[in-house]
């Protein structure tokens, strides 16, 4: 005998959203709240956007929280990233 009589048909799924982390920019006003928000939305670390750039880890930082504005030969490669789906 099943010792949990109703497992065999009680079938159901719940659906629900996983909440945005804590970190994920609330308004996209910046340069760095977009690229925060692409890199999360993507699942990306920021060393692998870093790399993807050709910049430190430290930059992405600075660009994220609007400490640093990226320099005009790196903006192509930003404009890239963006665009990436």
């Amino acid at each position: 005998m099943n010792p949990h009589p109703c497992v065999a048909f009680c079938h159901f799924v719940i659906k629900a959203l996983k909440p945005r982390n804590s970190a994920y920019p609330k308004v996209l006003e910046t340069l760095g709240d977009r690229l925060r928000a692409k890199r999360m939305d993507l699942g990306l670390y920021q060393k692998h956007v870093a790399k993807l750039l050709g910049v430190t880890m430290d930059t992405i930082c600075y660009w994220e929280n609007s400490r640093v504005k990226p320099s005009p030969q790196v903006l192509p490669k930003i404009v890239q990233f963006l665009q990436e789906d």
